[in-house]
C-alpha cells in the first residue's frame, strides 16, 4: 500500500472532516521521522522502508499480508501444541526462552491483542493455521502461522 493510499484510508475514517488534512500531515511527518530514526540506527533506506511497511500493516486493517511472518512446522509442536515461550523464540522476537519468560512475566507480550500473563499458555495447530499476531513490546511483532 502506497503512503498516499494509506493516508486516504486512515483519514476517511475520521469523523471530523475539518481535521483530516491536519491529521494526515501529522501522520505523514511521523512516518518520515520514523524512517529517519531507523536509518540513524544503522538500517539501510530499503530496510527502513520495509520496517515502515510492516508498522503500517500492524496498524491498518486488511494489510496483514505485509506483516513479517514466521512459519512453524509440525516438528515445532509438542503433543499438538506449542507454548508461548517457544513461539517467541522461534519467531525471533527474543533470543532465548529466559528472555521470553521475562517478557511474558513483565506483561510485555500480546497475542491477537490479548495480554499473555502465563508462561504456560499454549496454542494448537488449528489456532496457528489461521495465523496469530504476536507482539513483544510496542514495536516488535510477527504473524505466526502453521506451515
Amino acid at each position: 500500500m502506497e503512503r498516499r493510499d494509506y493516508l486516504e484510508l486512515m483519514t476517511g475514517q475520521i469523523r471530523c472532516k475539518k481535521m483530516c488534512p491536519v491529521i494526515a500531515k501529522e501522520v505523514e511527518d511521523h512516518i518520515e521521522d520514523q524512517k529517519q530514526v531507523f536509518m540513524a540506527e544503522g538500517m539501510k533506506e530499503e530496510e527502513a522502508e520495509k520496517a515502515q511497511a510492516a508498522a503500517k500493516a500492524l496498524f491498518s486493517q486488511g494489510a496483514a499480508a505485509d506483516m513479517p511472518t514466521t512459519e512453524l512446522t509440525p516438528e515445532d509442536l509438542t503433543d499438538g501444541s506449542i507454548d508461548i515461550l517457544s513461539i517467541l523464540v522461534k519467531s525471533g522476537l527474543v533470543p532465548s526462552r529466559a528472555e521470553a519468560r521475562r517478557a511474558v512475566q513483565q506483561g510485555g507480550v500480546t497475542v491477537e491483542g490479548e495480554k499473555v500473563g502465563d508462561i504456560k499458555t499454549s496454542y494448537t495447530a488449528d489456532t496457528l493455521g489461521e495465523g496469530l499476531v504476536v507482539k513483544k513490546g510496542k514495536k516488535n511483532f510477527r504473524k505466526v502461522v502453521m506451515k
